[in-house]
């Protein structure tokens, strides 16, 4: 009978441990899980980027494919002696200065956040639609601060407004923006940001507030800077210290087990 007890005992005490193991083991896997994940958001951010780079320049809803010779856009990329790819005209870098996506049959206009750099961008004669067609604010062009001319579809009003362009022009079923200015210093700006902070440029008609000096937080109201290094360092040695825990006291009840079974 002490035997059987005994037996029933180690039975009961190897389930319990290995069930601790198995939670051990899930949680470790879904921080690895999670670690991989981390990592392929990276690469595919990057993969995104380059594949975005590439695609807008050779989109082939485009009719013609290449860019038309008699465009402003091409007039200005030889004068700058750019390189024409398709649809872009870009520097040895491979920095897009130029984009002519007329006659491509876009009903949306795609991201441009990866031509931040572009100078020249034609849109026109294509089905463009917006949710708000009077909408003077459009998203698509954060953080182009340097546009010297743009072309829209008649229909539509330049991105930011009048005050947002140094000329604006409509005729013959397109709409022309010409030198793109900087909202936050204009005499009759309308863009006010909070307290402690400052206006800076980030697109037609579009602004970013960021916080004086070394403010940070909530309407600028924390000064310093936030300790990134010392958050990212507690969180790493929790977790290196929570995973060596929980595998060194679940071996050694594993171990003990195996020499009682024995």
């Amino acid at each position: 009978m002490a035997r059987s007890r005994e037996s029933q005992d180690l039975v009961k005490m190897a389930a319990t441990v290995s069930v601790k193991i198995v939670k051990f083991s899930t949680i470790f896997t879904l921080i690895i899980l999670n670690s991989l994940t981390s990592l392929s958001w990276c690469v595919a951010d990057v993969l995104d980027e380059t594949a975005s780079k590439i695609d807008i320049c050779h989109m082939k809803s485009c009719h013609p494919v290449t860019m038309n010779q008699t465009s402003v856009i091409y007039d200005n990329c030889m004068k700058n002696n750019y390189t024409i790819s398709d649809r872009c005209c870009h520097d040895a870098n491979g920095t897009v200065f130029g984009l002519d996506l007329s006659v491509c049959s876009l009903k949306s206009i795609p991201a441009l956040v990866d031509i931040s750099h572009s100078e020249w961008i034609a849109l026109e004669d294509n089905p463009l639609v917006f949710s708000d067609e009077n909408s003077t604010h459009y998203e698509a062009f954060r953080s182009l601060n340097n546009i010297q001319y743009l072309s829209l579809p008649g229909h539509f009003l330049c991105p930011g407004g009048q005050e947002a362009w140094k000329e604006t022009t409509e005729g013959k079923g397109v709409t022309v923006c010409r030198i793109e200015q900087d909202v936050c210093i204009a005499d009759n700006s309308t863009y006010q940001c909070p307290d402690d902070s400052h206006c800076v440029h980030d697109g037609p008609g579009l602004i970013q507030c960021q916080c004086n000096g070394d403010l940070y937080g909530y309407r600028c109201l924390r000064s310093g800077h936030f300790p990134m290094g010392l958050y990212y360092g507690v969180l790493c040695g929790c977790t290196v210290f929570i995973c060596a825990f929980l595998w060194l006291t679940q071996r050694r009840k594993a171990v003990c087990i195996s020499i009682k079974v024995d």
